[in-house]
């Protein structure tokens, strides 16, 4: 009996510790299989992961880098196979592509076998890489496009052409395939298509400043400022300590004709970058478009010594001997700076100036007319064309060279140009219409507002100049202005005296004010009184001693008082 309970409980215990063994052997299963399924569930979040950074690295935005970076470091997928090597290739697109903002962190170092140490060295070298099929993919082949930033041989940049042309074929949604391939345009003088491709990267992320000094390359290339002017502001504001900024600032705002901030920012980069001779050379540029040209022969001879004959050196040369006379020997050095520095348009313009001085304005007027043949969008070309027109007087070809830069500029200059191209062609109300614009645009130029006033005289807009004067007189606050206003005021009274005082009123404000001293000169000539005519007359001739007329009219005088 003892037996039968002994084995009744030893069958009792087994069948619970059977069932103990089923129960906690399931139990290891499902923990097991719970283990699998997270595992799995990890790899493939992080395989997502690591193809969206792939993703934001094809992509090559600093936006883009930036993201990429930032999700390998926070998911600490960086020390991955994987990931370090796409921690890599990120960081060295940062170095090549966007060095201004080059990522902090050290780049990890790939893991052993991979092929971008291999490929970035030899970009770093200028060269293309070669890749084997079986190593091509977008990403190795975007990596190996860099070289056309590095390279300095026509060769490699054209096998780093042919790679960027394949990339934006097969993913158009890259922005740094389309900023490589945008670059090989650029310097292959395909401007309209690289202008295209820039504008496409900086609509998608505004912080890719390479595209953005690619469009001021271009349009400086196109003689077009007022185009580049507002991304040279947006650089200025971003990296304004960027030797290379600086440098393409001052090349835009001296073609601009705004030689004030062009010297601010030249003496800022003298102190700045001492041992850079080409602040030296746009220093020499701008002294020379000062008038100021015995200091810049002085530069010259300092950056010639430095760095050899430099367009700049050149041009010193150039002006020096138009000042002396030397037209034909000016005309040789020009057109030699025309073939040996291509890319420095002043030496065209001077080529074609000298042709018409030297009396050949047929040949100056087709000298510019082949040169914009082979650069069409060119408004520095187009603009000398509008110059040689009008000084031939060929008023229907100015006019169209006028239209096409007032499409892009409304300058004082270009707008006085538009009132005398129009005049000429018997245009009087399109004449007004532009000088109306003028004065509207630069009320305080005084310039402007004598150009104004002119016009509506001449044309027979009495009125409105009364009106114009009468409301301007009194609100204008330069005393140039002022001037020029109480100069026209006095042309349009009849009364002698009330004339004249509007006359000595405006030489209170404006002591150099020519067209005031020659019409109280003429008013005393009219009353007889030579003496104080000659005293007028001489201030004006003093102020314009090359005005022949003013001297006939000074020889009539002194010959009236004998």
């Amino acid at each position: 009996m003892m037996r039968a309970g002994f084995h009744r409980g030893v069958g009792i215990a087994l069948a619970v510790a059977t069932c103990m063994l089923f129960v906690f052997g399931c139990a290891g299963d499902a923990t097991t299989q719970e283990v699998d399924t997270d595992l799995r569930r990890d790899i493939q979040q992080r395989g997502v992961i690591l193809q969206d950074v792939r993703s934001n690295i094809t992509l090559g935005t600093p936006r883009s880098l930036d993201i990429a970076l930032n999700t390998l470091y926070s998911f600490n997928l960086h020390n991955s196979e994987a990931g370090s090597e796409l921690a890599f290739v990120a960081n060295r697109l940062y170095h090549f592509v966007y060095p201004y903002l080059e990522y902090g962190a050290e780049p990890n170092r790939p893991p052993s076998g991979s092929i971008y140490p291999r490929l970035f060295e030899a970009v770093d070298q200028g060269r293309v890489p070669d890749i084997s099929q079986e190593e091509t993919t977008f990403l190795s082949s975007l990596a190996s496009a860099v070289a056309v930033l590095t390279s300095s041989s026509p060769e490699q940049r054209e096998r780093a052409g042919e790679v960027t042309s394949y990339m934006v074929q097969i993913n158009p949604n890259s922005m740094l395939a389309l900023y490589l391939h945008g670059y090989y345009l650029e310097f292959e003088g395909e401007y309209q298509e690289a202008q295209e491709l820039y504008r496409r990267v900086l609509e998608n992320d505004g912080s890719c400043y390479p595209a953005r000094l690619g469009l001021v390359r271009i349009y400086y290339a196109q003689g077009n400022p007022e185009a580049a002017l507002p991304h040279v502001e947006q650089l200025q504001l971003e990296f304004p300590e960027k030797r290379y900024v600086l440098q393409w600032a001052i090349n835009v705002y001296l073609q601009a004709g705004d030689l004030d901030k062009a010297d601010r920012l030249l003496s800022n980069a003298i102190i700045q970058f001492p041992d850079q001779t080409v602040f030296l050379q746009k220093r020499v540029q701008l002294l020379e478009l000062q008038g100021k040209y015995e200091q810049a022969g002085r530069i010259a001879a300092v950056v010639e010594k430095r760095s050899g004959e430099t367009p700049e050196t050149l041009l010193v040369k150039v002006q020096s001997m138009i000042r002396n006379d030397r037209y034909e020997e000016a005309l040789v050095l020009a057109e030699r700076g025309m073939q040996e520095y291509p890319e420095f348009q002043r030496f065209s313009a001077l080529y074609g100036e000298l042709l018409i001085q030297l009396g050949r304005r047929e040949a100056a007027f087709e000298h510019f007319q082949q040169r914009l043949e082979q650069d069409p969008k060119n408004l520095s070309i187009v603009s000398s064309l509008l110059d040689t027109a009008i000084e031939l007087e060929r008023w229907s070809a100015a006019e169209d060279y006028l239209e096409k830069l007032l499409e892009v500029r409304q300058t004082v200059s270009l707008l006085r140009k538009a009132v005398r191209v129009y005049d000429a062609l018997d245009q009087p109300q399109t004449a007004v219409r532009y000088a109306r614009s003028l004065s509207e645009e630069f009320p305080d130029d005084p310039i402007a507002v004598r150009t104004y006033l002119n016009q509506l005289l001449d044309s027979g807009y009495q009125q409105e100049a009364v009106e114009y004067v009468d409301r301007r007189v009194n609100e204008a606050s330069q005393s140039e202005v002022r001037s020029v206003l109480l100069y026209f005021r006095a042309r349009l009274v009849q009364d002698q005296s009330i004339k004249l005082q509007y006359l000595q009123s405006s030489l209170l404000e404006n002591v150099q004010n020519v067209n005031a001293l020659i019409e109280i000169a003429e008013l005393y000539g009219s009353t007889g009184e030579y003496n104080k005519a000659i005293r007028y007359l001489r201030q004006a001739i003093a102020l314009n001693p090359e005005d022949q007329t003013l001297r006939r009219k000074m020889r009539d005088l002194q010959n009236r008082t004998q």
